[in-house]
């Protein structure tokens, strides 16, 4: 990555090895990162690191839409013409 790249990774937990990135940050090798980790999430990494934890997604708005795809999904099962099935 360049110097003045941001790493933006939202799929959770594990997946970055957390303490290699902020040093690389701590040391100007990319300029920042933004994670979704639920175990580092109360910490302060001071400057342009930045920690959401696994609800970062959850706003009004969002469960509003998320509401909606339920309803839709419950209804086309019961009335027998499923939608969004996972095979």
């Amino acid at each position: 990555m360049k110097k003045d790249s941001f790493l933006i990774n939202i799929s959770g937990d594990e997946v970055w090895d957390f303490d290699y990135l902020a040093d690389k940050v701590k040391s100007g090798g990319i300029a920042g990162i933004a994670l979704d980790d639920d175990r580092r999430q109360m910490q302060d990494f001071g400057a342009n690191i930045l920690i959401t934890p696994h609800i970062a997604w959850y706003t009004k708005e969002a469960f509003k839409e998320d509401f909606k795809i339920w309803v839709e999904c419950i209804k086309s099962v019961v009335e027998g013409n499923p939608i969004n099935v996972a095979n």
